[in-house]
């Protein structure tokens, strides 16, 4: 038994040697490396689903965030973006550039698809002397390191001074660190015998070492090469565009005040005005008042007025872009009127009562500005007209028949000048 005892304990010596021997963790043996590549065809930066693997790719991607979701966003685990260039590319300015555009692309599209945001990925440029044109997103099992670089600086249009602009804020090229040791090894290896030789003659020493630390370039000390781009780059800042959205505006129509109602009467001005409240991103609401005669609205000074006043409230879905409210509409509206209207030249009796209607509308919204639209639309639907006709003898009102008229009808011409007087700039993802 004591014998037995013995080897257990070895047993579990040797084990703990090994464990404590073994560089990877415990999440290293439990997660495998996990890695997805991307490529982009030369020179372009658009993210195409079809060019080499990228389908199968994009399909893997998404089976993986569905079960370690959870895990990334909280915190746990993350990914990190490498961008690939060529190994004689990494004093290139363009080519860091473009590197760090590819892999804006790339997180921008898991944003966007998964609903990650931008402390779930770290960022870092791979040299490699066969790849590029390739974002490779690894899967490490554990949170992100203070000292991780997650910032993806980079210029949309390659000039020199922008180039320059966008590299300089790194505080140094996130160069993949693993990658670099091994480069920073195999120099040292090489000029060993430099830096005996420099010491034995007491030289300046340590000049090897400089020549391999890894630190960002001096504008100066990298090379441009101008090559041309697509005019339909696809990245982060254009997905994420400064819009000026409105919230809330003014308008009259201008039919309306000419005193032109369907279908081609015309009568008195009247005059009207409309607030409109633009929310979610492609919804109003508009809350309308109209009246005729503006003043003197219950004298009778002659033998025949028209007058006329109500409410209506209208709510829209704008077909266009979100949380622009230009283009085609279409929407549901109500009204509640009352009139009294008297026609000498068409007959004694006069007519006064109150409309009620509802139905659809449809138009369009032109903008002149960001402020300023002109707009066109009608309405119609069903219009029910309840009241009496009456007589004016000797001074007194005498009621006659009443007036009950019901059906489908044309409502209303359109033709309005709006004024967008609330609103301010927002970052829109189109």
């Amino acid at each position: 038994m004591t014998e037995i005892n013995k080897r257990i304990g070895i047993v579990f010596v040797l084990l703990g040697i090994f464990l404590s021997a073994t560089p990877s963790s415990a999440q290293d043996l439990i997660h495998p490396e996990i890695s997805f590549d991307i490529s982009f065809p030369g020179g372009s930066s658009i993210l195409e689903t079809n060019f080499q693997n990228n389908n199968l790719e994009l399909g893997n991607i998404r089976d993986f965030v569905n079960h370690n979701k959870y895990n990334i966003q909280s915190g746990n685990s993350h990914f990190v973006i490498v961008s690939y260039i060529k190994d004689n590319q990494r004093n290139n300015l363009y080519a860091i550039n473009r590197s760090s555009l590819l892999a804006s692309v790339v997180r921008a599209y898991l944003k966007t698809r998964y609903g990650f945001n931008n402390s779930n990925f770290s960022f870092v440029i791979r040299p490699d002397a066969e790849l590029s044109d390739l974002v490779r997103l690894e899967f490490k099992p554990y949170s992100i390191k203070p000292i991780d670089n997650q910032d993806i600086y980079f210029a949309l249009k390659p000039t020199y001074q922008e180039l320059v602009s966008a590299i300089s804020r790194y505080r140094s090229i996130p160069y993949d660190l693993n990658e670099e040791t091994e480069v920073v090894k195999g120099e040292r290896e090489v000029h060993i015998e430099e830096e005996r030789v420099v010491e034995e003659n007491a030289l300046e020493p340590d000049v090897s070492e400089k020549q391999v630390q890894n630190k960002a370039p001096s504008p100066d000390s990298l090379s441009y090469t101008p090559i041309e781009q697509s005019d339909t780059l696809v990245s982060e800042k254009e997905i994420l565009k400064k819009q000026y959205v409105s919230f809330a505006g003014m308008k009259t129509n201008l039919i309306n005040l000419a005193g032109v109602t369907p279908p081609a009467i015309v009568a008195k001005p009247v005059y009207n005005i409309t607030l409109e409240f633009y929310y979610l991103k492609r919804s109003s609401i508009a809350i309308e008042g109209y009246i005729s005669p503006l003043l003197k609205h219950s004298k009778i000074d002659s033998d025949s007025w028209f007058k006329t006043s109500g409410i209506a409230v209208e709510n829209r879905i704008w077909i266009g872009s979100p949380y622009k409210y230009k283009g085609f509409y279409a929407g549901l509206y109500g009204l509640y009127g009352e009139f009294d209207i008297r026609d000498i030249e068409k007959s004694e009796e006069g007519e006064t009562g109150s409309i009620y209607s509802f139905g659809l509308s449809i138009g369009y919204a032109l903008p002149i500005s960001k402020r300023i639209f002109l707009e066109a639309g009608i309405r119609g639907g069903y219009q029910r007209e309840t009241g009496t006709t009456y007589l004016i003898r000797d001074g007194g009102f005498y009621l006659l028949d009443p007036i009950n008229k019901a059906g489908l009808r044309l409502v209303n011409y359109n033709f309005s000048f709006v004024y967008r007087f609330l609103g301010k700039q927002k970052n829109i993802r189109r």
